[in-house]
């Protein structure tokens, strides 16, 4: 199982063992202000089931690792991540939407919602997909480590997403306020998407109003009468009518015409 924040502790790759110590570091690492975190001696007690001795260095397997994570998802910020992130992992291998622990609670939970969207212009869209490569490497607050979870024109629209966010916020943010900042930009071009597609179609519908008023016009100026051997247009018989008022000689307008 690839999970992505356990992947910098299991170094060779499909291996099932780490260090007990890079687990523990990895939990000190990654420690919230308001964690409860255990000292070494009682994490090694707790995965003692999940453990073995190898030239006198200890470690731990996956199972025990991810275990050891879902029974202590409430009290350390980490161990709330790697549960989210296996959830999407299982999710995914039996054809279901993964869960959300926590609405808007991370980058990855950004991640999903940016798949799961497309671009309106499927020749845009053919034109980025073919012919556009970004660089990831310079993309500043991407989190490669959750690549594998992606498919690859999923992971294509993140690294839009977080190409021009780099570009336009270049600050120094601790993880929580800058996973903040990228939700609210994220909502504000949702919410510019539905205020575009609204002036679209309202714009469309004035547009075909204006152009059919234009066609009954043209087609009022064209019409005519023939009265006398004459013809008489009717916006001309209409306005000479307007301009006379109730004292109006039919026979004299027409004979003016």
């Amino acid at each position: 199982m690839n999970v992505p924040s356990l992947k910098s502790i299991f170094v060779q790759e499909n291996n099932q063992w780490c260090e007990l110590t890079l687990f523990v570091n990895l939990l000190k690492k990654n420690s919230k202000e308001h964690d409860k975190l255990k000292d070494f001696k009682n994490i090694k007690r707790d995965l003692k089931s999940d453990s073995k001795i190898v030239d006198d260095k200890t470690f731990v397997s996956l199972t025990g690792i991810i275990r050891y994570c879902y029974n202590h998802e409430n009290s350390l910020h980490i161990s709330k991540q790697i549960v989210h992130e296996v959830n999407i992992i299982l999710s995914k291998s039996k054809g279901k939407e993964p869960i959300k622990l926590v609405e808007n609670s991370s980058c990855l939970d950004l991640y999903q919602e940016i798949a799961k969207k497309s671009f309106k212009n499927v020749a845009i869209e053919d034109i980025f997909f073919n012919n556009i490569e970004l660089p990831e490497d310079k993309i500043l607050y991407l989190y490669p480590e959750y690549k594998p979870l992606f498919l690859e024109k999923e992971w294509k629209r993140i690294c839009l997403f977080e190409y021009h966010f780099h570009l336009y916020n270049n600050v120094n943010l601790e993880y929580e306020e800058l996973t903040q900042q990228k939700w609210k930009i994220w909502k504000k071009l949702l919410h510019f998407t539905v205020s575009v597609d609204d002036v679209a179609r309202q714009s469309k519908q004035t547009i075909q109003m204006k152009t059919e008023r234009k066609e009954l016009a043209s087609d009022y100026e064209t019409i005519r009468f023939w009265i006398d051997n004459k013809f008489h247009l009717a916006n001309k018989i209409e306005q000479d009518i307007c301009q006379q008022g109730i004292d109006l000689n039919i026979e004299h307008i027409l004979k003016q015409q």
